[in-house]
């Protein structure tokens, strides 16, 4: 199966997944952000997917490693790109594209953003990195969020050095409505040496739709992180935390509305659903239904 690569870790190769970079921006602004934009031709990538956000914090706190660094990282799907520079073109040639965003921001630069007072609020802490724990944080990427990142992918300027203003503002701007989600009572994403970067979210996504292509087949966790080559742990973890369900919850739904598929446009009975659905005995199947329907298959089916 095919994958997008999400906020890819390496953005600056000349393919993802066979997608052909289609131009790149780098602007890197002394003592404030780095700046990176790549965009891929994704006119055979198949399937859609939402556009991604994600904020990196890491603050080490071993001695021999003072390393800090905060980054946003960002994904647009669905953009369309033509190549021919014209102003009234009526045989454009466009094709559907990947646009990536990555924004380093110097420890230095945001420390001097944040007054020094005993009391800080957990966004204070961050930008002054005196917020202890490192983690990684997916985040919404609202119009707002999204006309901003357009605005730079498409940043024509003046050719000088004033270009790097309005830059700065811009993605200034992005780092506030970015801050905005993490809550005081939110707790964050442990970092890890996955992330929650392409690789591990492009895994999580396959192993959605795995589990929704094989209905009738039941998957163990076991078996579903083999098939995404991903640990265990980072599998449940990172699917409640993306979806905001566990992978049975999601499964099971997943199972009981096919049942009632089966039921209602099908006319199959009990028997014949509850062994379509892989399960061992026609209890089982009737005590898993009544949990998430509120029925069991027989009550279900004198309703009709």
């Amino acid at each position: 199966m095919q994958t997008e690569r999400l906020l890819n870790i390496n953005y600056s190769d000349h393919a993802i997944n066979g997608m052909d970079l289609l131009f790149k921006q780098e602007r890197q602004m002394p003592d404030t952000v780095d700046v990176s934009i790549y965009r891929y031709d994704a006119r055979d990538v198949a399937g859609n997917r939402p556009d991604h956000g994600l904020i990196n914090y890491y603050n080490s706190s071993t001695p021999a490693r003072q390393n800090k660094s905060l980054s946003l990282k960002f994904c647009l799907y669905g953009n369309r790109y033509c190549d021919k520079d014209c102003k009234r073109c009526s045989n454009r040639d466009e094709c559907q594209t990947i646009d990536l965003f990555e924004f380093r921001f110097n420890p230095f630069f945001l420390k001097k953003m944040v007054p020094n007072t005993p009391e800080m609020s957990k966004r204070e802490k961050i930008l002054s990195f005196k917020y202890p724990k490192s983690f990684s944080k997916n985040i919404p990427v609202e119009d707002k969020k999204r006309t901003l990142l357009n605005s730079l992918l498409n940043f024509e300027g003046y050719g000088n050095s004033l270009d790097n203003i309005l830059v700065h503002t811009k993605v200034n701007e992005l780092l506030f409505y970015s801050m905005e989600a993490l809550q005081e009572d939110q707790d964050d994403i442990p970092a890890c040496p996955l992330s929650i970067e392409a690789d591990f979210v492009n895994r999580l996504y396959d192993a959605k739709q795995i589990l929704s292509e094989n209905i009738s087949t039941p998957l163990t966790i076991k078996e579903l992180s083999k098939k995404v080559a991903m640990n265990e742990c980072y599998l449940k973890k990172g699917f409640k935390d993306l979806f905001g369900t566990t992978i049975f919850e999601f499964y099971q739904k997943e199972r009981m509305a096919h049942a009632k598929y089966l039921f209602y446009e099908k006319g199959l009975t009990v028997t014949e659903v509850s062994d379509l659905l892989g399960y061992s005995s026609i209890s089982h199947f009737s005590t898993a239904f009544k949990k998430f329907t509120g029925l069991r298959p027989c009550e279900l089916l004198l309703k009709q």
